[in-house]
């Protein structure tokens, strides 16, 4: 059909007068009756709009319809467009920006954004020289400015009643769907002011069939798009930008009931017990794999690539996260996919205690296929010395062990042996590329990370522990009577050891009959005690200190069995000796290293010069020792140049930090979760602790000693104290999540 449209616009007192001619052949239309308007000054002055129709189709405009409690016709269903009828109206507006005072006054219906929220009100009153005061459906009251009045609705003289039945009615006059259907039937480019299109969605052009029809044009923009806003007059969308835009709007429909879904499955996951839970597997071969890749890149800290920038941001809105890496860490323990103690430290770093497979083939290449014995002609046989293996019960990577012999003439030479696992492997194996990214054994409160797969570490690369003989690197000394080292060496060899725990050397030590029970370490103790006595003298450091040892039983279960109490171990006779021994042995390796011109990876510690040689299972650095030290003593260059060193020991020692920064953020997580629990059986408890130093005093920060931990930590402390002073901690938080905890302190029992 061919439509002749004539809008006249009330503003500021004048008629703007809008016509729009259009014709659409193919489309099947009723013809448009010619539209006329009375005079603008004609009727009365107090109504806003007034609308004209034919004889033809008569409609109200808002008188009150006895069907109805807000006037005009209320259709039962979808209206009936007429087919082959002329229709005509002539609408009087006006503009919420060029109206005067006379036009804007209490008692109008007008549709008004607030704070971006579009909303029905009932004007009041002028609040002030340009706003007006507006009643919304909800009964808040409103200042509000004449810009932000989106539609004026026909009629004047409402009621707060009124607004109520007009707010109800609109609401259930809305049906997207008949959009879809006036689009069909208007021609394109064709403009239609709200009473138009409410008469041409409705049949009726009333307060609520207007704002019904206003809220639809605003609410769905897909037929039809805003040409003015003031006031508001709407054009149907060309045939391409609809079904680009209902594609779009069904994308949209399918991400939004992908996140409905995606959450549900988050608030079931996390209801059900943990046996219950699905488990990574399932997640990632489910339907939001993609949405648990991306959670978990944020709960590691990592960054996201741009093209996931907006997925993420999606998921976190979806499921109630604010972006933190704690939150994240928790919601992946919570429905499953972690643990109930994941920690997010080690898998960020690429730490686990099992090795990939190639390097488990590797090893068992080694036990299967030995490669010879490159110092098989130079390796002296030392099995007919007593060798003592000394260390923890637990311990099965054995790195070390101690011997002494009296020379013929009286001098005592004592002799560090250790295990020597350059026999099987070189730099270039796949093993020690392996090593070389671990860098050390990790200890944690959970157990070890081996360096090496434990099928080599804790068979032919330890000391063979009562098992057979083994090859070894043993280091000699003989001491002066002030503890010095009067002489020395090393050797490639082979030894047979016998293992004692520290536990059974501590008894041996401390019996009266020492000397004649053991004569082996009462010769060790007495070279031990003038080594510790000649360092002193010397002022070389000593890294014996105490600590908090953390111990963790069960960690994958929920409720993992947590202690924390003072490490006194380092303090034991036997502990005391074998240390000095293995300095006394780093000692002679630097001494040694430099004599050979050796490139090697050199540290301090109070000493003129320190290798360290004696735990090559367990420290990477170690290892690159021996190579070096092992091809000098059969006569033969050295494997490593001493730019490969240096690069080799920068970045050992940049990935120990590392490793040593997450071990310390695995023994706080568990920690904060030994705090968690205590909080939670006595709120008010109160730790014994010792004041040792200020850190920041400005800022009221201090290390303690938490005395029954053992634990040195830093707290809020914001009295006066001095090293030494008796405080109680409290603690006043923890974050799971981020595994941390704080904690304050006070004089007096004051927290």
């Amino acid at each position: 059909m061919a439509a002749n449209l004539t809008v006249q616009q009330f503003v500021a007192g004048t008629t703007r007068q809008l016509t729009t001619s259009a014709h659409r052949p193919e489309k099947s239309r009723s013809k448009a009756a010619t539209k006329s308007a009375p005079p603008a000054n004609g009727g009365d002055p107090a109504v806003a709009a007034r609308l004209a129709f034919s004889a033809n189709e008569p409609l109200q405009a808002s008188a009150h319809h006895p069907s109805h409690p807000f006037g005009g016709s209320a259709p039962a269903s979808r209206p009936t467009f007429r087919q082959g009828q002329r229709w005509c109206a002539t609408v009087v507006e006006t503009s919420p920006v060029d109206v005067g005072q006379d036009t804007l006054a209490a008692g109008r219906l007008v549709e008004f954004k607030k704070d971006t929220r579009s909303s029905l009100g009932l004007i009041l009153h002028p609040d002030g020289k340009r706003n007006w005061m507006v009643l919304d459906a909800r009964g808040q009251k409103h200042s509000v400015r004449p810009q932000t009045i989106a539609c004026m609705l026909p009629g004047m003289g409402h009621t707060e009643q009124d607004l109520a039945a007009c707010d109800a009615h609109a609401a259930s006059l809305a049906d997207e769907s008949l959009l879809s259907d006036a689009w069909q039937m208007l021609e394109q480019g064709e403009e239609m002011g709200i009473a138009a299109m409410s008469d041409l969605l409705f049949g009726a052009e009333s307060p609520a069939h207007c704002y019904a029809a206003h809220r639809l044009l605003s609410d769905n923009r897909v037929f039809f798009k805003q040409l003015h806003r003031r006031p508001p007059v709407f054009v149907p969308r060309q045939e391409s930008e609809v079904q680009h835009l209902l594609h779009e709007q069904e994308t949209e429909a399918k991400a939004a009931e992908h996140a409905r879904r995606l959450a549900a499955a988050v608030a079931s996951a996390r209801e059900q017990p943990r046996a219950s839970k699905p488990d990574q597997k399932a997640w990632l071969e489910g339907p939001f794999a993609t949405e648990l890749k991306i959670l978990v890149e944020m709960a590691l800290g990592r960054p996201l690539p741009n093209s996931q920038q907006s997925l993420a941001a999606h998921t976190l809105q979806t499921l109630g996260l604010d972006g933190s890496a704690g939150a994240t860490v928790q919601l992946l323990r919570s429905i499953g996919f972690w643990s109930a103690h994941e920690q997010p430290a080690l898998l960020a770093a690429g730490i686990s205690a099992d090795f990939p497979a190639a390097i488990e083939a590797a090893a068992e290449d080694v036990l299967a296929n030995p490669c010879p014995d490159a110092d098989a002609n130079v390796r002296q046989d030392l099995t007919h010395m007593t060798v003592l293996a000394i260390d923890d019960a637990s311990t099965v990577e054995v790195d070390d062990g101690v011997s002494a012999e009296v020379l013929a003439d009286g001098q005592v030479k004592i002799w560090a042996h250790i295990a020597d696992p350059s026999r099987w492997i070189g730099p270039d194996s796949p093993l020690a590329a392996e090593a070389k990214q671990r860098t050390s054994t990790m200890y944690l409160a959970t157990g070890s990370i081996p360096m090496f797969p434990s099928s080599l570490a804790n068979a032919c690369f330890s000391l063979g522990a009562g098992q057979g003989p083994s090859p070894a690197l043993s280091i000699w000394a003989i001491l002066d009577s002030n503890g010095a080292l009067a002489d020395f060496g090393m050797t490639s060899s082979v030894v047979h050891s016998t293992r004692m725990t520290y536990n059974q050397v501590d008894e041996a030590l401390l019996k009266r009959d020492a000397a004649t029970a053991h004569p082996t370490l009462h010769l060790l103790q007495q070279g031990a005690q003038r080594r510790e006595e000649w360092r002193v003298a010397n002022r070389a450091y000593s890294s014996q200190t105490p600590g908090c040892r953390i111990k963790v039983r069960n960690a994958q279960s929920d409720e993992p069995e947590i202690s924390a109490s003072p490490d006194t171990s380092q303090d034991t006779p036997g502990h005391q000796l074998v240390s000095e021994i293995m300095i006394m042995a780093n000692q002679i390796a630097a001494h040694t290293g430099h004599k050979l011109g050796l490139p090697l990876p050199y540290r301090g510690l109070g000493l003129p010069a320190y290798v360290q040689v004696t735990s090559p299972i367990r420290r990477y650095g170690d290892l690159i020792a021996h190579w070096q030290f092992k091809a000098a003593l059969r006569g033969q260059g050295a494997p490593l140049s001493p730019e490969q060193v240096e690069i080799d020991t920068h970045t050992n020692a940049m990935l120990f930090r590392e490793r040593k920064n997450v071990a310390r953020a695995v023994d706080n997580y568990w920690l904060a979760e030994l705090f968690r629990r205590q909080q939670l059986q006595d709120p008010g408890r109160k730790y014994p602790a010792t004041m040792l130093t200020w850190i920041r005093q400005e800022f009221g920060l201090a290390s303690v000693m938490i005395i029954e931990m053992g634990l040195e930590t830093v707290v809020k402390l914001d009295v006066a104290a001095t090293a030494g002073q008796a405080l109680d901690v409290c603690c006043i938080s923890v974050d799971m999540g981020a595994g941390e905890f704080r904690l304050t302190a006070g004089l007096a029992a004051k927290c």
